[in-house]
């Protein structure tokens, strides 16, 4: 069994009913969370928190909210009011190093994770081997799908002894 989890474009009650209808066992709430500020919480009453996912962007160590001029919110605290309004996780991608394989941004992710009492998914500069399980403890998975992309996965796996499986311990 592998949970699936939709995203994109969600802005109402409606549309998340329709996802979960069509299978998804879970939806990512993302921009909707800045334009309509009790989504999330909507979502949780109706739904249950176990099937909301609180979509956290950061960029330059602040929550980024696409295409709209908000003051500057910190991860920590926004996390700590989505929990309160009913997310059932918190998926934390860092803009800044989405696509540099460069590592994923660990002293926010373990911030907020000293803060939340749920599921927390790391995303956004996922590297070679030894990054991802270096923060597995305090989060639930890690995002990796870049690995896929690029050469630099079976280059890795030709100079660690890594495979596939070792993915296993940071599958979602």
């Amino acid at each position: 069994f592998m949970p699936i989890t939709a995203g994109g474009g969600v802005r109402s009650l409606d549309t998340v009913k329709r996802l979960l209808r069509n299978g998804a066992d879970k939806v990512a709430i993302g921009a909707a969370i800045y334009s309509h500020p009790d989504l999330v919480r909507e979502c949780s009453s109706a739904l249950g928190a176990q099937a909301i996912v609180a979509v956290i962007e950061t960029q330059n160590g602040k929550v980024h909210q696409p295409g709209k001029d908000w003051p500057m919110l910190d991860p920590v605290d926004h996390a700590i009011h989505l929990e309160m309004s009913g997310a059932g996780e918190i998926l934390l991608m860092s803009r800044d190093r989405d696509g540099t394989l460069e590592g994923y941004d660990l002293a926010c992710i373990e911030q907020v994770a000293r803060v939340v009492h749920i599921p927390l998914i790391a995303a956004g500069g996922a590297g070679l081997f030894g990054l991802g399980t270096a923060i597995m403890g305090p989060i639930i998975a890690s995002l990796r799908e870049v690995l896929g992309h690029f050469d630099e996965f079976s280059k890795a796996s030709d100079r660690t002894g890594a495979t596939t499986e070792d993915l296993s311990a940071l599958a979602y």
